[in-house]
């Protein structure tokens, strides 16, 4: 699903780092990506894995802004 470039080898090991200190602590962190900041509703801050590893603030703003507005009716 991540294409062939050894590229992929490094986000395996990215990601399953996070699940493993997750697991752990309850903390995903480790020095080999972005501080992942704690989760607040006014910024949503979002991890993104792929060929950049990298915090995004609500990266979805608009679809979950529009859904919230279909569950408000």
């Amino acid at each position: 699903m991540t294409g062939a470039a050894q590229s992929r080898y490094e986000l395996a090991h990215v990601m399953s780092a996070a699940w493993a200190a997750f697991a752990r602590n309850g903390d995903p962190n480790h020095p080999d990506m972005p501080s992942w900041p704690a989760f607040h509703p006014n910024d949503y801050p979002t991890m993104m894995f792929g060929d950049r590893v990298r915090v995004a603030r609500d990266p979805n703003r608009e679809a979950r802004q529009a859904l919230a507005r279909l569950r408000a009716g």
